[in-house]
Parts: structure tokens; C-alpha cells; sequence
């Protein structure tokens, strides 16, 4: 599978005017996007979790959090989800 370009950066680019970009993620069979209120994408097996505004939305069931998630701010780990808040919380889903 071809991954377009442009989609890693890493850093802040010599003109300093990064655009924001909706989230992605892809396996070996497609590419995963978010939507324009995403802030995090992330693929877990055969579940595909996306964390916008204040909810998580796993499986189509959405989760209420206390703020919005940070931009890429989800990671599973050992059979949990931790999601990184703009408030500065961090918050664990078993």
C-alpha cells in the first residue's frame, strides 16, 4: 500500500506555519482518517477508536470525557486506553 505524502511530519517546518490536518491511521489493507472534529485516531485490533470534541467513540459507543483530547493524544496499552486532555488531565479506560 502506497501511504501518501505528507501525511508524517515531525516537527515544526522551516516556515513555521504548520496547517492543522485531520488525524489518520492505516494498516496493511487502508488508510483510516478522522473527521474535521477529530483529534485522534488510533486502530486496536479490529476496533478503530476516534476521540473528538469531549466524547471517545469505541466500537459505536461513546464515551463522555471532561475535555477535548490532545492532538494524537490516545494510546492503548496493556488491555487500557489513556487519553490526554487539553485540560491537562489524564484519564485510563479499562
Amino acid at each position: 500500500m502506497e501511504i501518501p505524502r505528507g501525511i508524517w511530519g515531525y516537527g515544526i517546518r522551516q516556515t513555521k506555519k504548520v496547517q492543522p490536518r485531520a488525524p489518520l491511521v492505516f494498516d496493511d489493507a487502508r488508510i483510516y482518517t478522522g473527521g474535521t472534529n477529530s483529534s485522534s485516531v488510533l486502530r486496536v485490533g479490529d476496533l478503530l477508536i476516534k476521540a473528538s470534541d469531549c466524547e471517545i467513540s469505541v466500537a459505536g459507543s461513546k464515551l463522555p470525557m471532561a475535555a477535548p483530547a490532545v492532538h494524537d493524544g490516545v494510546i492503548a496499552a496493556y488491555g487500557r486506553l489513556y487519553v490526554s486532555l487539553e485540560n491537562g488531565a489524564l484519564i485510563c479506560f479499562e
